[in-house]
């Protein structure tokens, strides 16, 4: 159940936004990272469907994408 929870309170400010995400000790790093890139590529996706704004370097969706 911690890691769940742990995974929505890290995804959960990306989602709304926010540019900076306190994810906790870093031994949560590991795990964290990919998650926030993740979330940042659906909203990158989302911005793109719906608004037609593409994304710019350094963005996850470039770099996590094949």
């Amino acid at each position: 159940v911690f890691k769940i929870c742990d995974v929505a309170s890290n995804i959960m400010p990306v989602i709304a936004g926010h540019d900076f995400v306190l994810y906790g000790p870093i031994e949560n790093a590991p795990r964290a990272f990919p998650l926030v890139g993740m979330a940042d590529m659906i909203v990158a996706e989302a911005a793109k469907a719906e608004h037609d704004i593409e994304a710019e370097e350094p963005h996850p969706i470039l770099k996590m994408t094949a």
